[in-house]
């Protein structure tokens, strides 16, 4: 690719990353990304048909980054610890106002919580797919993934705290997987 489209993509991806820090996305405009990035509202166009276009590119890349850490933390066990403090330290705190902001903004399937969600279930599919009632548990693992991500992002649990709620919920995990077990689901 041409390096002229690469660093224009670039520029356009930063200033919308910056922009969307501090004003909420449906306010923004084409232009107002295009004064960021420096560049002029045809160069947008000739990348990107939207401002929703752009964000779903941003979002595809901090989820192909989300499932390389999926893919190095995790083997044949879960450790619901070890991947919250790896998906916190690796992914989110380098960008925790960025973070914020993606989670805030509702692009419905494309957007950054559902495409979040999804790779929660589809990674507790992976270690409950054997369990009769594995899509109801990885819905419910992951509504409690999404939740711990929530409040680590906000802040609300951070350092000594974290690792407490995500050992609970490491533990939670494990207490609902034996009692599948022994129900015979």
């Amino acid at each position: 690719m041409d390096r002229r489209i690469i660093k224009s993509k670039l520029a356009l991806k930063q200033a919308l990353q910056k922009l969307i820090q501090v004003d909420e996305f449906r306010h923004l405009t084409i232009e107002e990304i295009c004064q960021e990035a420096g560049c002029a509202r045809s160069t947008f166009y000739s990348h990107f048909e939207s401002k929703e276009e752009l964000l779903v590119e941003i979002i595809d890349e901090q989820m192909a980054k989300i499932e390389r850490l999926i893919a190095r933390r995790f083997d044949n066990q879960l450790d619901f610890y070890q991947y919250l403090e790896g998906f916190v330290t690796e992914i989110v705190e380098p960008d925790r106002p960025f973070f914020q902001s993606l989670l805030a903004i509702n692009l419905g399937s494309d957007g950054f919580r559902a495409r979040l969600d999804q790779a929660f279930q589809e990674l507790f599919m992976k270690h409950l797919g054997h369990l009769k009632s594995s899509h109801i548990l990885s819905q419910y693992f992951s509504a409690m993934a999404l939740k711990t991500t929530d409040l680590m992002v906000a802040e609300s649990i951070a350092g000594q705290d974290m690792k407490v709620y995500a050992k609970l919920a490491q533990a939670m995990c494990k207490a609902v997987i034996e009692t599948s077990k022994n129900f015979g689901n």
